[in-house]
C-alpha cells in the first residue's frame, strides 16, 4: 500500500525510515510543532463538517466524536463580532515573534471577526483533545496555546476569508480514500513469517479539503502550518518544485478517480505561517507522468532488498535532527543502524519477520490523528 507521505519518504528522504515505518511498523512520534498544526487541522476539519450540516439547513450544528461532543444554534455560525481596540492589540502582541509568525499576521483596528463562540469552543476542544490524549507527554503551555489559536484564526482570516471553509462549497471535509490499482504490474506475492502474501497495490490517504469551484472544477485544499521547505530535498519549496511534488501528483490522481466527473483539478497548498497560499493544476496530460511515478516507485521498492540509509555516517542532519529511529538505540546503536546490520547479516525477510513490531500489519493506515 502506498500513501502520499509514503512515497515522499522513500523517494525523497530515505528507504531505510520508510521500510522501519511502513513496512516493520515502527512510529515515527509527531513533534510538538506538528501536533499543533494537527489540533488546527481538526478544527478546519470540524468547520467543514458543520458548514454541510448549516448548506443542508439544520436548526443545531453537531458533533460528536472521541475528541468533541458539542452542538451550536445556527445563528452562531456566522455570528459577527468588531473586535474592541484592546483586543486587536493583544492578539498584534501574541503574533510579533517573526521566527513563529513569518507573514504579516498584524491585525488591524474595527477587525471583524465571524463565528467567535463556534471557532473558540473547537479550538479548545482540539487543544484538549491533543494536549491531553494524543500527546499528552509534550510540553503544552499558555504560549503553545496561544500559537495554536493564533494559527487557526489565520487559517480563515488571512486574504480576505477566501481559504475559511466556512465560505466554500464543500464536496468533502478530510476525503479518506482506498483503490486497488487494476494492473499487472501492481502484482505482489512474498511470504511474511512463513504465510504466502499476495495482492495488488493499494493507495490509500486522507486529503484535508475538496471543494467545488464550479460545475467542472474542483479545489483540493491542504494546510501547511511548518517551513514552506522540503526538508527531504534540503531545498525551499516555490511553484516549480510545488508542480512536481510526489504528494501533490498523488493527490491528483487520487482525486481524478474519485471525482471523474469534474475536469479540473485545482491543488492550493496555505503556507499559514511562511508564505501563504500557491495553487497547482494538473490536467490529463499528467495523468500518465503520475501513473508511471507510482509504477516505478512500486517496482522499485517491491524489488529493493538493502534499503539504502540516507547517510551511513549519521552526520546529515535530517538523520541525527529529524529522525527518530537515529535517536531510537538498540544495543547502543541507532534502530536505521541495527536494522541495515541486520539486512546486511540475515536478508531481509528475515529481518522483517524478526525485526516486525507484534501486531502490525504491512499496509494498514490510520488517519493524522486517529
Amino acid at each position: 500500500m502506498f500513501r502520499s507521505s509514503s512515497l515522499s519518504q522513500y523517494i525523497d528522504f530515505c528507504e531505510q525510515q520508510y521500510y522501519i515505518n511502513y513496512v516493520l511498523g515502527y512510529d515515527s512520534p509527531a513533534n510538538m510543532k506538528a501536533d499543533m498544526g494537527s489540533a488546527s487541522h481538526l478544527v478546519l476539519e470540524w468547520l467543514a463538517i458543520l458548514k454541510l450540516q448549516y448548506d443542508n439547513g439544520d436548526e443545531i450544528l453537531k458533533l460528536k466524536t472521541g475528541a468533541v461532543d458539542v452542538e451550536f444554534e445556527r445563528s452562531a455560525f456566522y455570528e459577527v463580532k468588531v473586535l474592541s481596540d484592546e483586543d486587536v492589540k493583544k492578539i498584534n502582541k501574541s503574533r510579533i515573534n517573526k521566527q513563529i509568525y513569518l507573514p504579516d499576521a498584524q491585525i488591524k483596528n474595527g477587525h471583524v471577526r465571524t463565528g467567535s463562540y463556534v471557532v473558540n469552543t473547537l479550538i479548545n476542544a482540539a487543544y484538549k483533545y491533543f494536549s491531553e490524549v494524543v500527546s499528552p507527554d509534550h510540553k503544552w503551555t499558555k504560549a503553545t496555546y496561544k500559537q495554536t489559536w493564533n494559527c487557526t484564526w489565520m487559517c480563515m482570516e488571512q486574504y480576505n476569508r477566501v481559504y475559511d471553509p466556512r465560505f466554500t462549497k464543500i464536496l468533502s471535509p478530510e476525503k479518506k480514500f482506498e483503490f486497488e490499482i487494476d494492473e499487472d504490474w501492481a502484482k505482489y506475492d512474498y511470504f511474511l513469517k512463513g504465510k504466502k502474501m499476495e495482492g495488488r497495490l493499494k493507495l490509500k490517504g486522507t486529503i484535508d479539503l475538496v471543494i467545488e469551484v464550479d460545475n467542472e472544477t474542483i479545489e483540493i485544499r491542504d494546510y501547511k502550518f511548518g517551513r514552506m521547505f522540503n526538508w527531504g530535498k534540503n531545498e525551499a519549496k516555490n511553484y516549480e518544485t510545488l508542480q512536481k511534488d510526489k504528494q501533490l501528483m498523488f493527490y491528483y490522481y487520487a482525486v481524478k478517480k474519485i471525482f471523474p466527473q469534474y475536469k479540473n483539478i485545482m491543488i492550493t497548498i496555505i503556507f499559514v505561517r511562511d508564505g501563504g497560499p500557491i495553487t497547482v493544476c494538473f490536467d490529463d496530460s499528467d495523468y500518465k507522468e503520475v501513473e508511471k511515478m507510482i509504477k516505478d516507485t512500486f517496482l522499485e521498492v517491491k524489488n529493493n532488498n538493502q534499503p539504502k540509509l540516507l547517510d551511513p555516517t549519521y552526520r546529515d542532519h535530517r538523520c541525527n535532527k529529524f529522525c527518530a529511529f537515529y535517536k531510537k538505540q538498540v544495543d547502543g546503536k541507532p534502530l536505521c543502524s541495527h536494522i541495515h546490520n541486520s539486512i546486511n547479516d540475515y536478508g531481509i525477510e528475515h529481518t522483517t519477520d524478526v525485526e516486525m513490531v507484534e501486531g502490525f500489519t504491512p499496509g494498514f493506515y490510520s488517519a493524522p490523528g486517529e
